[in-house]
C-alpha cells in the first residue's frame, strides 16, 4: 500500500514516541497528527507534503528536526500550513521553505516557538500570513526582504 496521508489525531498525545520516518508518499499531515507527541525529537522528512492541517505538531515541545538539518524544519513542498500546525516547538532554531508553491501560513502557525531565529520563505506565492502566526518566537526583526525572503532575529548592535 502506498501511504498518502498521516490520518487526523494519528499519534496524538503519544509520548513514547521519539523519531517518526514518514514515506515520501505522503503529501498530507492530518489535523492533530503528532499534536502532545511530547517526547518526539526528529521526523526524517516532509518533503512531498503539500497540506500540514491544523495543530498537526502543536505541543511537540521536543521537536528539533523535521528533515536532514538538525534543529530546523525543512519543507520543500508545502503549499499550506495551518492553525497552530507547529505552535509550542521550541526546540527548533530555523524554518527553511524552499518550496515555491507556498500561499497560505495560517493564524499562530508557528507561535511559541521561542527557540525560532530564522525563518526563510523562497515562495513568491505566499499571499496570506495569519494573525500571530510568528507569535512569541525569537524573531525581533521581521524584515521580510524581496531578495531572499528571510526573517531573521535583529542583529546584537542595534
Amino acid at each position: 500500500y502506498n501511504v498518502t496521508a498521516i490520518a487526523e489525531g494519528a499519534l496524538r498525545g503519544n509520548t513514547k514516541i521519539t523519531y517518526i520516518s514518514v514515506p515520501y508518499s505522503v503529501t498530507e499531515v492530518g489535523k492533530y497528527a503528532f499534536k502532545g507527541c511530547a517526547s518526539l525529537t526528529k521526523v526524517s522528512t516532509l518533503k512531498y507534503v503539500k497540506n500540514i492541517y491544523q495543530e498537526a505538531f502543536e505541543g511537540c515541545t521536543s521537536l528539533t528536526t523535521i528533515g536532514a538539518t538538525n534543529y530546523r524544519i525543512t519543507l520543500p513542498s508545502v503549499e499550506m500550513i495551518g492553525v497552530r500546525a507547529f505552535r509550542r516547538v521550541s526546540q527548533v532554531h530555523r524554518v527553511y521553505i524552499s518550496s515555491k508553491n507556498l500561499t497560505t501560513i495560517k493564524r499562530g502557525a508557528f507561535s511559541e516557538c521561542s527557540g525560532i531565529t530564522k525563518f526563510n520563505v523562497v515562495s513568491t506565492k505566499l499571499n496570506s500570513m495569519g494573525k500571530y502566526a510568528l507569535y512569541r518566537t525569537c524573531l525581533l526583526y521581521t524584515s521580510p526582504s524581496p531578495r531572499d525572503g528571510l526573517l531573521s532575529r535583529m542583529p546584537s548592535s542595534a
